[in-house]
């Protein structure tokens, strides 16, 4: 955060300074012309994992061998279980922004009302 400051001169009187306001401001990224990946780190995992999934679903091996060295990727089911861990955390983010916004959660709230 950069502070700021407003001053009035009066030259006529041997420089005579009053402070008429002050506040801070903090200087945002201009997304347009920025380089850096605004999402979270949650939603680009996310992504990430959903394009696995669906790289699968088009056909991959779960391990292969190659000169000695082995690789073994994740199954499905890890893959579905870290996805839905991810997908609950952006949902989390989502809620949460919403609210500073004053918009509501976006979550149903159930009641029942009986005599």
């Amino acid at each position: 955060d950069y502070s700021w400051s407003l001053f009035v001169t009066k030259t006529s009187d041997s420089g005579k300074r009053h402070q008429l306001d002050q506040g801070t401001f903090e200087v945002k990224p201009n997304w347009a012309t920025s380089t850096v990946d605004p999402r979270t780190d949650a939603v680009k995992n996310l992504e990430l994992i959903e394009d696995v999934l669906y790289g699968r679903v088009q056909g991959d091996v779960s391990s292969y061998s190659i000169a000695g060295r082995s690789l073994a990727k994740m199954t499905p089911e890890e893959l579905i279980h870290l996805r839905d861990f991810y997908a609950r955390q952006v949902l989390t983010e989502k809620r949460k922004e919403r609210l500073l916004q004053k918009k509501g959660s976006g979550a149903n709230i159930l009641a029942d009302f009986r005599k």
